[in-house]
């Protein structure tokens, strides 16, 4: 899923950062935006920093702006930015939250107007109208491109080949948090049906022997045991079903937000 988030609707080759603050009033066929470090914080005060404030041109045909299930998201009005999926996954963000933008120690409050499936990693998108109005830039500034052949004007850049890399290793790390995700809930599962079993065993030894001074037969003792314990081991199974799922989701959750990996 991360990977898809990175690769559906982008349809550029390269990307390209600058240091510093450029301008350009071509349309051409590049997308400019300006993309900034800056921190998003909720209404309850809680903060995420290191996020990369994006704000770009809309209606490229480089970079779709889409939604769940690849549905285009209309562009953003005054006062309103979309989020990347990790927020609303990992930090509980919601469509129709008011969040604090701070850049460059400028801090403005914005309504999450929705969730844009194929942002860049860490990022949330606002107008680069509306980015440059705030933080007092000329209008078409920008320090980030997006283009189908390598610039050669001293900014740093990602080819394509470099981009699949860092997306294989990010793969990769998803795959071993969650295999170790698996080999401890594996683990931890197995002491708990040892333990059941051990417990269960020593009851049962008791009752056999029981049942048996009482004059039963083994193979009725076997039946009239299972008749007991069979609906008492359906009903934990189906009643730990949702439980299990629901811990496997917070475990997933905590690992992410340790790691800063986004684990859908």
């Amino acid at each position: 899923v991360v990977y898809d988030t990175q690769t559906i609707g982008h349809h550029y080759q390269y990307q390209t950062q600058y240091t510093d603050i450029r301008l350009t009033d071509e349309p051409g066929t590049n997308l400019y935006a300006l993309k900034l470090d800056g921190s998003i914080t909720k209404e309850d005060g809680s903060s995420m920093d290191d996020i990369a404030v994006i704000g770009a041109q809309w209606n490229s045909k480089l970079h779709d702006i889409q939604g769940k299930n690849g549905s285009p998201l209309p562009e953003l009005s005054k006062g309103e930015l979309y989020i990347n999926p990790g927020l609303v996954e990992m930090y509980g963000y919601r469509v129709g939250d008011t969040v604090s933008i701070t850049i460059q120690g400028q801090i403005r409050d914005f309504q999450v107007a929705g969730v844009m499936f194929n942002a860049l990693a860490g990022s949330v998108y606002l107008t680069q109208a509306e980015m440059t109005q705030w933080l007092e830039l000329p209008a078409g500034s920008y320090n980030y491109v997006l283009s189908m052949t390598p610039p050669n004007d001293g900014g740093e850049v990602i080819s394509p080949e470099e981009k699949e890399a860092a997306l294989q290793r990010g793969f990769v790390s998803n795959n071993n948090s969650s295999t170790l995700n698996h080999v401890v809930g594996l683990a931890a599962g197995t002491v708990l049906i040892f333990l059941g079993l051990l417990l269960n065993f020593q009851d049962s030894t008791r009752d056999f022997l029981i049942l048996h001074l009482m004059g039963y037969r083994p193979a009725a003792i076997n039946k009239l045991l299972m008749d007991i314990y069979r609906p008492i081991i359906w009903t934990l199974f189906a009643l730990s079903i949702w439980p299990g799922i629901t811990i496997a989701k917070a475990v997933l959750r905590s690992l992410s937000v340790q790691t800063n990996d986004y684990m859908p």
